[in-house]
């Protein structure tokens, strides 16, 4: 099934990342925090939470920093948050694509059941898209993410998302970059600055500017990327397929006609 093999692509890319970043063996169950950590970092950080002393933080930083990094800040010429809805959802298929949260995932920007917006003409360019860039969830689902594709530019992303422009695709690429802070930084970035002060968890900007992202080359950078795009062309096959035999079957039941169906999906 190409669902299926979407899904062992991605694995495959996931697992290169790892290999890349030295982090194949890495488990994070083997170090756990200490007093002896909470007192050399309180005076700095003021956080009471046990969780953020876990050793395997600092352990994943010193892997991550070992062979260089780059702060996010550094390769971005853009890091900001979305918009407010500036309309009730259309609830067609007016109005331009409003970008949320759940519709971020694995480096995709999903377009099943996304909410459209009006009255977009007086926003700042700064809301809109561009292909390539990488769009993160800022709420709930933290550092969920998403890539934008050529088919997504000019789309409107929301205030609980957060937008990353990078200034140049020859030293970094997009997705790239999308697979580590998914399968990545998510885990043993976000999940350790992340804010606990409301009901829901929370980023904010200055903990993305600060995300540290390792100097990888960028032929191995490509590679990985193009195992997530071949991953998400996949998807996209599988979807398009299922949707042709639908379309079918409901052709043959409104004919009423004895077809037989042959799909492999």
């Amino acid at each position: 099934m190409l669902m299926d093999e979407a899904d062992g692509v991605y694995q495959e890319a996931g697992e290169l990342l790892e290999q890349t970043l030295g982090l194949q063996d890495f488990n994070s169950d083997s170090e756990r925090y200490s007093i002896r950590s909470f007192k050399s970092t309180f005076k700095n950080t003021g956080r009471l939470d046990a969780e953020f002393y876990q050793r395997y933080y600092d352990e994943f930083e010193k892997r991550i920093k070992a062979k260089g990094f780059v702060c996010a800040e550094e390769i971005c010429s853009m890091i900001n948050y979305g918009t407010v809805p500036t309309s009730p959802y259309t609830g067609d298929s007016s109005g331009i694509p409003y970008i949320k949260g759940m519709n971020l995932k694995n480096v995709e920007i999903q377009n099943d059941n996304i909410d459209r917006i009006v009255n977009t003409g007086k926003l700042s360019e700064r809301f809109y898209t561009k292909k390539g860039d990488i769009i993160i969830s800022q709420m709930g689902t933290v550092a969920d993410c998403g890539v934008v594709d050529e088919t997504q530019e000019n789309w409107i992303f929301a205030s609980f998302t957060i937008r990353l422009r990078l200034k140049n695709f020859s030293l970094y690429n997009p997705y790239f970059i999308g697979i580590y802070i998914q399968n990545i930084a998510k885990k043993y970035y976000f999940n350790r600055y992340i804010s606990q002060a409301s009901v829901r968890q929370n980023t904010d900007l200055p903990t993305v500017k600060n995300l540290f992202i390792p100097i990888v080359d960028i032929n191995i950078q490509n590679k990985i990327a193009d195992k997530v795009k071949e991953s998400k062309e996949k998807k996209w096959k599988s979807k398009l397929l299922l949707e042709k035999v639908v379309q079918f079957v409901e052709t043959a039941i409104e004919q009423g006609e004895d077809t037989a169906l042959k799909f492999q999906i």
